[in-house]
């Protein structure tokens, strides 16, 4: 027993110098804050509609990645656009396009009476405080 005492005692001895030469020999860089990943707003706007979208239309679990796919793909063409418009607004006929083609991929998603409640969402109910004026534009609110 005095021997396991004494071999873990010189253990403990070897090791704490070898803990702190270790620290020392560290770049600088693990010492420092690691900055936060950048956020994708898209995303986070297409998580946001969809959380929405699931209370309001009542979406069933598979439904949900299906359609955060859809919104997700809709806001990043109205964020190209909205950059490669550089101040001008789009044309009227590109934006009907977009809108189009957003409605047929959630028109293959939800079923017919979602989809009859996503346009009514659309047509009648107060906008999300959640989201930007310019998607709300865009959104067709």
């Amino acid at each position: 027993m005095n021997q396991l005492f004494i071999m873990l005692a010189a253990l403990a001895l070897v090791i704490q110098p070898c803990a702190a030469q270790s620290r020392q020999s560290r770049p600088a860089a693990f010492d420092q804050e690691r900055p936060e990943p950048r956020v994708n707003p898209v995303r986070v706007q297409a998580a946001a509609l969809t959380s929405y979208f699931a209370d309001r239309l009542r979406l069933q679990a598979r439904q949900q990645p299906a359609v955060q796919h859809c919104v997700h793909q809709h806001l990043e063409e109205l964020t190209v656009l909205d950059w490669q418009a550089a101040g001008f607004p789009p044309a009227e006929a590109h934006l009907d396009s977009l809108t189009r083609q957003y409605h047929a991929s959630l028109r293959r998603v939800l079923t017919a009476g979602q989809f009859n409640n996503f346009m009514q969402l659309k047509e009648y109910q107060l906008a999300p405080s959640y989201l930007p004026a310019d998607w709300l534009a865009a959104y067709g609110k």
